[in-house]
């Protein structure tokens, strides 16, 4: 019996998975919280709801490792 080759063989180029190491472009993490922050407490967002939201972005942020 001889091997198959057919439409489901692939081949990639395994240099587009690693992560880019270049400067990141835009803001800081740490300036985009405050940013959203000051903007939740112009709207009225009560203390609880601001403490609450920055301890769930600095958790996502430190799995993700956003910089």
């Amino acid at each position: 019996m001889s091997k198959r080759s057919g439409i489901f063989d692939v081949s990639i180029k395994t240099d587009l998975l690693q992560p880019e190491k270049s400067t990141p472009k835009g803001m800081s993490v740490e300036k985009a919280l405050f940013t959203i922050t000051q903007q939740m407490k112009l709207n009225g967002y009560r203390e609880r709801t601001l403490s609450d939201y920055t301890l769930i972005f600095n958790k996502f942020a430190e799995i993700t490792r956003v910089q």
